[in-house]
């Protein structure tokens, strides 16, 4: 536990080589822990050794499947590198582990989107939504509702996204598309 602690305070202040040295010993010393080879992975991703990152989580997930944390961990960093199957494939996997958990079925939804996959993507953000709504989510439906040339339907949720988090110009753009789409230039050119 305290090569552990000491993982943790190491990568909370920035220094992830070191961390990664520690969680090391920790799996050294402890074998069978995913929490440690997860949050080995973290220190090496952010250290920017993927190939040792990729690792770490692959084992996490091999040693303990049942942890959602597992699963995100190494879903987020096959997301960040846009191999969006793979990442889809550990973000359904999360989901099925905490269905009630409305980030879980968020990232899930955005990944479906990137993938093309929209009518899942909404499935998804719908659901995240109903169990807990965020700005974030609001825009990424209208977006998703934008793709499938729903603008009408998209209007609204990235209107409610703007009402909350107004200095988001990316979602004004969005708006403004919408807006445009649907006939409104005037409302467009005010969003834009």
């Amino acid at each position: 536990e305290v090569h552990r602690v000491g993982g943790l305070v190491l990568a909370d202040s920035g220094w992830y080589e070191q961390a990664a040295a520690k969680y090391l010993r920790a799996t050294e010393l402890e074998p069978g822990s995913a929490d440690d080879h997860r949050r080995l992975g973290m220190a090496f991703e952010a250290n920017n050794q993927l190939e040792l990152a990729l690792a770490a989580y692959q084992r996490a997930v091999e040693l303990d499947p049942t942890h959602h944390r597992n699963h995100q961990a190494l879903g987020n960093f096959h997301n960040q590198r846009a191999n969006y199957e793979e990442a889809a494939k550990h973000f359904l996997a999360t989901t099925e582990l905490v269905p009630d958990e409305p980030s879980a079925h968020f990232v899930l939804g955005s990944v479906y989107n990137n993938l093309g996959r929209f009518a899942e993507a909404e499935t998804e953000l719908r659901r995240s939504l109903s169990l807990g709504e965020t700005p974030t989510a609001l825009n990424t439906l209208g977006v998703v509702l934008m793709n499938q040339r729903r603008d009408r339907e998209a209007i609204p949720f990235i209107e409610s996204a703007l009402a909350r988090w107004p200095e988001k110009y990316l979602w004004w753009i969005n708006l403004g598309i919408a807006y445009r789409r649907t006939g409104l230039p005037a409302e467009s050119l005010q969003a834009n």
